[in-house]
């Protein structure tokens, strides 16, 4: 318990200090008075003056602010105003975008420290990329990709290991490309339509070991154990994790007879599969557990390395954000200071990289969450009234602004209470 809060407020304190630092350096930049820098809410708690700004520990830390000095606005803009909003709307504009662009900049360093650091990763992402197994729906299989072709070249980008082809065919989501492929003694070429997600439909072969097995699951039930590396299902030999997966959701497969290898002997397990009624899909109940390796990189590697994983952290982000918009996705999903308490003390106990690696992953959500133009107390909100400024080409008085954002406060309460019910929901 005291290592969940300990790691919640180190989470929570480092990510409102990088967000409000980043509109600090803004406004001082411009020459805005800055007269109050918290980190929390509510009464303070301690703080030091330097200048004409007062930082401050505040007692509630769900959050922090900068207040700028803010005169009401006058019916004109005054570019050299010590006062925001007084300030031309693209000054307003760029004070506002630099909190959520510092909390890009920021998981940005963080995901390279973790590459510079090392990270676990296949033992496959150096081998040379050689297809092992060919998912038989799939867009490989049309293509007429084989178990066993070598993939040499992506429209003419030379390809040596797995690593670089899976880096690079998702830069075609949705668009054919075409492999060079080396099938035994020829060399051919395959034309491949990347899915939207980057799917292609072929795997590298892999041991399929079982890292957990769920406690009353099927596979418990059955005798399988956390170790156990799955050779044959039904007498067919498994190649990859997503083989065994396929072979699990067919809808004729009622029994799983599986080979297992466990220490020097080798088992036969019967396990009957039960239905998942919330996922609409088949389990036994058993995770995967990839051999890994740690794998360090150079710092301009780290830099790139990050830069991907920092574009796929958005993408999916954004992808989830729309599903919601859209009603494809139910807001219990959302998770709130509960959730994110209990996630950053797993994480701490992990170790350093996984409490890395959340602390940039929130970082992310944090300025994603800052930029959405429908909530008025959030940057992007912000920004949407500075651009009906620049329109308009003159400021909005401060009775409108004070109602907008009490409008604005009334609706962050709302999902916030939401999204603590929905954290109180699952630990019941």
């Amino acid at each position: 318990m005291i290592i969940t809060v300990i790691a919640f407020l180190f989470v929570l304190g480092v990510l409102v200090i990088v967000h409000e630092l980043g509109h600090l350096l803004a406004a001082k930049k411009l020459g805005i008075k800055i007269e109050t820098f918290s980190v929390g809410f509510g009464p303070r708690i301690t703080g030091i003056r330097r200048g004409d700004t007062d930082y401050i520990l505040s007692l509630i830390p769900l959050g922090g602010f900068v207040k700028l000095s803010q005169e009401p606005p006058k019916k004109e803009f005054y570019p050299n105003s010590p006062h925001f909003f007084e300030r031309p709307p693209l000054d307003k504009i760029i004070v506002a975008l630099s909190g959520p662009l510092m909390n890009f900049f920021f998981a940005l360093i963080i995901l390279s420290c973790i590459y510079v650091i090392g990270v676990k990763v296949p033992i496959f992402m150096d081998k040379p990329p050689a297809v092992g197994w060919v998912n038989p729906d799939s867009l490989a299989q049309h293509a007429g990709l084989h178990i066993g072709d070598e993939i040499t070249a992506v429209n003419e980008i030379p390809i040596y290991t797995w690593e670089e082809l899976m880096n690079t065919i998702p830069l075609y989501a949705n668009k054919p490309i075409e492999l060079k492929l080396i099938r035994g003694q020829q060399s051919i070429t395959k034309t491949l339509l990347v899915g939207s997600q980057g799917e292609t439909g072929f795997f590298p072969a892999e041991i399929v070991k079982i890292g957990n097995v769920k406690k009353s699951s099927p596979a418990e039930v059955a005798g399988l154990q956390a170790g156990d590396i799955i050779k044959t299902v039904n007498l067919q030999p498994i190649l990859t994790w997503n083989q065994f997966l396929y072979i699990l959701s067919k809808e004729d497969t009622k029994t799983l007879l599986l080979d297992v290898v466990r220490g020097e002997k080798i088992l036969s397990i019967k396990v009957k599969p039960e239905v998942d009624r919330n996922a609409n899909r088949k389990y036994i109940g058993i995770s995967y557990q990839p051999e890994e390796k740690i794998k360090r990189y150079s710092l301009f590697s780290a830099i790139k390395q990050g830069l991907l994983k920092t574009k796929e952290i958005i993408t999916l982000s954004l992808k989830i954000l729309w599903k919601l918009i859209t009603l494809d996705l139910s807001i219990k999903t959302l998770g709130g200071p509960v959730l994110i308490a209990q996630v950053s003390g797993e994480s701490a106990k992990s170790g350093l990289i996984p409490l890395l690696s959340f602390l940039a992953f929130l970082s992310i959500q944090l300025g994603l969450f800052n930029l959405l133009p429908f909530i008025p107390i959030v940057d992007g909100g912000q920004i949407s009234f500075y651009l009906f400024e620049m329109i308009r080409k003159r400021p909005i008085s401060i009775v409108t602004f004070e109602r907008i954002s009490k409008a604005g406060w009334a609706a962050m309460i709302v999902l916030i209470l939401i999204v603590t019910y929905n954290d109180i929901i699952r630990i019941l």
